[in-house]
C-alpha cells in the first residue's frame, strides 16, 4: 500500500502499475502508520517527480 502524492489517495501497490519512492512517508494521522509516498499509474504523466526522489 502507498499514499499517491499527485491524487492524494491510498493505493495497493499490487493493483498499481506504479513507483513508490524509498525515502518518503506519509503518516496516517488516526492510526499513526508510516505508509510509503508514491505515484500512481494514472499520473505516469508526471515524469518530473522521478527525476526528483530516489524510486524504489
Amino acid at each position: 500500500m502507498f499514499y499517491c502524492i499527485a491524487c492524494s489517495q491510498l493505493h495497493k501497490q499490487k493493483l498499481v502499475d506504479s513507483r513508490v519512492f524509498k525515502n518518503g512517508f506519509y503518516i496516517d494521522p488516526f492510526r499513526g502508520q508510516k505508509i510509503p509516498l508514491g505515484i500512481c499509474e494514472v499520473n505516469k504523466n508526471l515524469e518530473w517527480y522521478w527525476d526528483d526522489f530516489k524510486i524504489s
